[in-house]
């Protein structure tokens, strides 16, 4: 059995749809969102959101260690000041290697 006919099997024996007045345009919607032939978008997401902010907090934790904690308020506000450089120029050289 495949993803898809097992999701449709899923729908048709959920017990919380009786009753409901949506319940037959409910299971349409997610037969239709079923059958889609989209491709992946995880490496997307993760290329999007995860990475860049992996990146950042990386930058954070090394810069602070860098710079030390003799002022603290300015070690704070120059690793985030690095930071957030390095993230993005890290997202745009993702969309540059991405395009290409």
């Amino acid at each position: 059995m495949n993803f898809r006919q097992e999701r449709k099997t899923v729908m048709d024996h959920l017990q919380n749809c009786q009753g409901c007045a949506h319940e037959d345009s409910c299971k349409e919607i997610y037969r239709c969102v079923g059958n889609q032939d989209a491709p992946p978008v995880t490496g997307k997401i993760i290329r999007a959101f995860v990475l860049p902010l992996i990146v950042f907090v990386a930058c954070v934790g090394f810069m602070q260690h860098s710079l030390g904690s003799e002022h603290p308020k300015l070690t704070t506000i120059i690793a985030f000041a690095v930071s957030l450089t390095v993230t993005m120029l890290f997202v745009w050289l993702t969309k540059l290697l991405v395009r290409n």
